[in-house]
């Protein structure tokens, strides 16, 4: 398994610019929803694309905070926007996207704080790759937007690099 961990600092945006990646993920041609937290049936995805972007807008039956498997290239892809507890959110996100697929997660992609040590805490998945995404927090909200927006490129550069 390899691991993209986004590092920043609490109320940096790192749940924001994970869930940017999902969404630029699902836009990808032939990527396949494989499974999603609570979600009790299959779902396109374009749906989730849209469960997603109306839990920014607080509607009803809404995603905040999710984890996902999804196919892409190949590849299965878990990611979680889930929290900093990496005991009661991260790893059993992990386990979970394992569990719905077959025991497999190819790359898993999660936030940490940056003082976090990720070859530690990920230790018994024997990562082959580790690569840290860094992000900062603006108090300029326009920029911190475009920061957000940037990270998720940054993450997606480092899946589609361990997808060759």
């Amino acid at each position: 398994m390899d691991l993209v961990v986004l590092q920043g600092k609490s109320n940096s945006g790192k749940t924001t610019a994970l869930k940017h990646l999902m969404l630029k993920l699902l836009e990808q041609k032939g990527v396949e929803v494989l499974w999603v937290t609570r979600l009790k049936r299959s779902i396109s995805p374009e749906e989730l694309t849209a469960k997603i972007q109306d839990g920014w807008k607080m509607k009803s039956g809404a995603i905040s905070d999710t984890s996902i498997a999804v196919k892409y290239n190949g590849k299965i892809i878990g990611i979680t926007s889930f929290g900093d507890s990496l005991q009661n959110q991260i790893l059993p996100a992990l386990e979970r996207v394992k569990n719905a697929c077959e025991d497999k997660c190819d790359i898993f992609v999660c936030g940490r704080h940056k003082r976090n040590d990720p070859w530690e805490e990920f230790a018994q998945y024997q990562p082959l790759d580790v690569q840290l995404v860094e992000k900062l927090r603006s108090s300029d909200q326009t920029k911190h937007d475009k920061d957000n927006l940037a990270a998720s490129e940054n993450l997606f550069k480092a899946i589609t690099d361990m997808c060759k």
